[in-house]
């Protein structure tokens, strides 16, 4: 199978140390899109993977003439002087066909990948056992879908129609979901906080602007989200480069066009667009240390 039609090929990731050297790297030509880690020697990376004639007439139908489509999978690769495979997480074995409304699935046919899969987020608790889990977006099926770490069992995907062409989803301290849920052509983009128990959004901003801002704050590609511990937002804006923080009154408390800033292409470009962001926790001595003054 070729890779005509699909984007987000990574092929190669690098941890890179605080004096700018690459320590280690991991290389893979069907990997894609993003990555975690699941401690400090274990790392999960989304993988194509065809889909099996099997499953594709499971998921369309009998009656469907078979096509090549890429599936997904979660790897879990553990670290000691090389990579070496752990275990796996088939997305399409947690998708059942009514999963997909008519359109859904003519409009999958219609292109070369079932679910478009663009993040993978490991946390170390969620809502429904409290033990450590996974959790995958999907696009082209408007889905998410969290896995429980230790088991491979799904322990919750989200509703039909629930989300639209959602990126970055993360499940939070406060064991709720985050997504930047960025909408079809058609729709404006928002940011949602979900309560998994009751399926049901508990925070969200976007669908307050006005229209005009509305649509200036939409992003049908990339973006995301990331709750922060003082219970602000993270927002990614993918297609303007733009990053923001919001608080939970809906206020912007920080605004930074970081494209226009100092991004560039590997042509040395600027660059316009950010795949995600994420906010970390440094101490003092860190900082100083990255900046050469210890």
């Amino acid at each position: 199978m070729r890779y005509q039609g699909i984007t987000g090929q990574a092929s190669e990731i690098k941890f890179i140390g605080g004096d700018s050297k690459v320590r280690f790297r991991y290389s893979d030509k069907y990997a894609h899109h993003d990555f975690d880690f699941a401690s400090s020697d274990t790392l999960l990376v989304l993988r194509w993977v065809p889909l099996s004639k099997k499953e594709f007439s499971r998921i369309f139908g009998e009656s469907t003439p078979y096509k090549q489509l890429w599936s997904d999978e979660v790897v879990g690769l553990k670290y000691k002087s090389q990579f070496r495979k752990v275990n796996s997480w088939s997305l399409s074995s947690f998708l059942d066909p009514d999963d997909l409304t008519k359109e859904q699935k003519n409009l999958i046919l219609k292109g070369h990948e079932l679910f478009h899969a663009n993040a993978v987020s490991y946390s170390t608790t969620n809502p429904f056992n409290s033990l450590p889990a996974i959790t995958v977006t999907a696009r082209e099926t408007n889905q998410v879908f969290v896995i429980d770490y230790r088991t491979g069992k799904l322990l919750w995907k989200s509703p039909k129609n629930f989300f639209s062409r959602p990126h970055d989803a993360r499940i939070t301290r406060d064991k709720t979901l985050t997504v930047y849920n960025n909408g079809a052509v058609d729709e404006t983009s928002s940011v949602l906080e979900v309560d998994l128990l009751k399926n049901s959004v508990i925070w969200e901003y976007g669908s307050q602007l006005p229209l005009i801002v509305r649509w200036q704050f939409t992003s049908h590609e990339l973006s995301g989200a990331q709750k922060l511990i003082n219970g602000n937002f993270l927002v990614t804006h993918g297609v303007q480069g733009h990053i923001y923080e919001i608080d939970s009154e809906k206020k912007i408390v920080f605004s930074w066009p970081a494209a226009a800033s100092f991004l560039k292409d590997i042509l040395g470009h600027p660059a316009i667009s950010l795949f995600k962001t994420e906010k970390i926790a440094v101490t003092k001595g860190q900082i100083q240390k990255l900046k050469g003054l210890e």
